[in-house]
């Protein structure tokens, strides 16, 4: 059976107009999962779906051939969070774990491989700063999380950043935010040197800023 679903032509693209987007309907070959408080990532040719409420098979579609594929499930449940790509990897960090209205943030980094097909855990998060709910940005061989809150739906929205830089498996603290941010969307694009963030608490109230980051 074919599904169908809308992509928004630019938004997997940096550097992209808001006046060139366009919707549009595209059919695939078969089917996939359905999945809410899910992410995406796109590793090559492929756009991979990862996460969501429940244990979730990890699916990836060839934007080529429109063909879904199932990979392997991750070892956890995941929700709220935003999928990465780093070193040709899907990362996950910054996301929750169990049910509504407190779910609880996930203390490690997950990470699938394309290449060897697996799952690995990665290193932990410090304690001090777990949240889900986070937005997540690679910028120059380093990730960047943003915001979020401790306590699921429920308490302790944050306005922190964080600098990981994987090479060396080290965190560093950076200015807070000007306000805490949950239900965190992150559109990030390369200007100036620096990356935008877009995030809402509400849908009729969103927040822009532009963290300064080194060189």
């Amino acid at each position: 059976m074919r599904t169908y679903f809308l992509i928004s032509l630019g938004l997997l693209s940096v550097g992209f107009a808001a006046h060139a987007q366009s919707w549009q309907a595209v059919t695939t070959q078969n089917t996939c999962s359905t999945r809410h408080e899910n992410a995406a990532a796109l590793i090559g040719d492929s756009l991979y779906a990862v996460g969501g409420r429940g244990i979730k098979p990890l699916e990836a579609l060839n934007l080529k051939t429109l063909v879904w594929q199932t990979l392997p499930t991750p070892p956890l449940e995941m929700n709220h969070f935003q999928a990465i790509t780093y070193n040709g990897e899907l990362y996950v960090m910054g996301a929750f774990q169990g049910k509504y209205p407190h779910e609880t943030p996930i203390p490690n980094i997950y990470i699938y491989s394309p290449k060897q097909g697996a799952w690995r855990m990665g290193p932990e998060i410090p304690k001090e700063r777990l949240r889900g709910s986070a937005g997540v940005v690679v910028y120059k061989n380093k990730i960047y999380m943003a915001c979020g809150i401790i306590d699921g739906h429920y308490d302790g929205h944050v306005a922190w950043l964080d600098e990981y830089d994987p090479k060396t498996n080290t965190w560093k603290r950076l200015p807070d935010a000007p306000a805490p941010a949950t239900i965190l969307v992150q559109l990030s694009s390369m200007i100036s040197s620096t990356w935008r963030a877009a995030v809402t608490q509400r849908p009729e109230s969103i927040k822009c800023w532009k963290p300064l980051l080194r060189k």
